[in-house]
């Protein structure tokens, strides 16, 4: 296990900048001061060892597991339906990217748990202590992680159409509403406000309204549909766009999803007119669902299903995703339409399955890890030394076009300061005397085959300043 692709920006940019700097400096868009300063501290304490920050991720992980069985038994009084969710929940072999990189979703989903769940008690009791207690939880989400930025919105929203429906007269909950709403401008604002010159990745790129509309709406739509739902009941089947039945099969138990979700909500709100913020719950929870790629899809709907289907934006979404399959779990118990054994039998082959291709996934996912590992190994034994380096571009597994060996530099603990030249200029005295040393040759030699490095550093011209 190593650090992996855009890990390596962030570990330049601390060892760069001062502790406050790096923590309130937004990154792309997200500011995210509360997790940049746990990865500041944990990079202090332990320098280049990845397994604190894994560590650190497994912990909140296991912790938003019982926050989710809470939740859950919360919500439908059922203590099975509580061990369901935190086992669905616990394994997905769409969180490879999530804990084996700095990611900042689990703790920011930690926040957004605790938010949901205060604000579900407030809903329920109308006790002012549980808005602030949600509120602040909002607040901490939205500092944690891009995810959490604008989260209050949907509070906001969910809050002002349980008004709606309920038709609730008393200003409690249209005051919560309303800071709701300004919460979550807020946190979506603060970072532009702080650094204006990651102000355009605030915002999206609209060049065809009606074309980006439907890019925007199929990329919530696949992420939902298939990247949740579909890898949730269907692990391992993976099948191209360009396979259109496959493709419509991935998509079968979300469709199965939202139609036993309509239903129940049909037959609920018919039953419980006494009490209909029980049968509403299921409305907030769903826009919980759809949130997350509702949000990630408005700054990079442009890039494709492909992005939408990233992992990264699995994790928040799922957790909502399994709080909804519990409530209609619960509705198919009440009826007797299952029995709890068919369902203990299905979680148990969905959690096995889960496990199996969530290990199989990580070994493949490492593979680029172990060669960074390497290159960073390699680096690190001949910088300090008294040469002349060529300032070549990181290689292509790392994928960070926005650094070279020099600002990689940085990472190695190394007290002398090597001199780094141009890669067009590079054959100098100076480093034709350097290429006498074997490991440093077989270093250049490693990296001119590399697709990247080579369009600026190809194996001829180092022959050539061989001669």
């Amino acid at each position: 296990m190593f650090f992996h692709q855009d890990d390596f920006g962030l570990l330049i940019a601390l060892k760069l900048s001062s502790l406050w700097q790096f923590v309130f400096t937004p990154q792309a868009e997200h500011f995210s001061p509360i997790i940049l300063f746990v990865w500041a501290m944990l990079f202090k304490i332990f320098g280049l060892q990845f397994w604190p920050f894994l560590g650190f991720n497994l912990i909140v992980h296991v912790l938003n597991c019982l926050l989710l069985a809470k939740i859950v038994g919360n919500l439908t009084k059922n203590n099975y339906l509580k061990y369901i969710a935190a086992a669905v929940f616990l394994v997905n072999f769409n969180y490879t990217g999530t804990f084996l990189s700095l990611n900042c979703t689990p703790p920011a989903v930690s926040f957004l748990g605790v938010a949901f769940f205060f604000w579900y008690k407030l809903i329920k009791d109308k006790s002012g202590k549980y808005f602030w207690y949600s509120l602040s939880a909002i607040i901490l989400s939205g500092f944690s992680c891009g995810i959490g930025s604008g989260v209050g919105l949907v509070f906001a929203l969910t809050t002002g159409i349980l008004i709606i429906v309920t038709r609730y007269t008393k200003s409690d909950l249209r005051f919560a509403g309303l800071i709701y709403f300004l919460a979550g401008i807020m946190s979506y604002a603060i970072g532009p406000l702080i650094s204006p010159k990651h102000a355009g990745a605030f915002i999206p790129k609209i060049a065809n309204p009606l074309k980006d509309l439907a890019l925007y709406l199929a990329f919530i739509i696949s992420g939902v549909g298939r990247g949740v739902v579909g890898r949730l009941f269907l692990p391992g089947f993976e099948p191209r766009h360009t396979e259109v039945a496959a493709t419509i099969v991935s998509f079968a138990p979300f469709v199965l999803i939202v139609g036993a979700l309509i239903w129940v909500i049909s037959k609920e709100l018919r039953i419980k007119k006494k009490n209909i913020a029980d049968a509403f719950i299921l409305i907030p929870v769903s826009i919980f669902v759809i949130y997350p790629y509702v949000w990630s899809g408005f700054l990079r709907y442009q890039f494709g299903l492909k992005q939408a289907l990233a992992e990264r934006y699995v994790y928040p979404s799922l957790f909502f995703f399994v709080i909804l399959f519990c409530l209609l779990i619960n509705y198919v118990l009440g009826k007797k339409l299952i029995s709890r054994l068919v369902i203990t039998i299905g979680i148990i082959i969905l959690v096995v399955m889960q496990s199996l291709i969530l290990y199989r996934n990580s070994l493949i996912y490492e593979e680029r890890p172990i060669k960074e590992k390497q290159y960073f190994l390699t680096v690190s034994k001949i910088l300090p030394q008294d040469f002349v380096f060529v300032d070549l571009p990181l290689p292509s597994y790392i994928n960070q076009d926005y650094f070279t060996l020099k600002d990689f530099a940085v990472l190695v603990d190394n007290k002398r300061h090597p001199k780094f030249i141009k890669p067009r200029d590079f054959c100098t005295p100076a480093l034709k005397e350097t290429l006498k040393n074997t490991e440093i040759l077989y270093f250049y030699e490693e990296q001119a085959r590399d697709p990247t490095v080579a369009k600026v550093f190809d194996k001829n011209k180092l022959e050539e300043c061989l001669k």
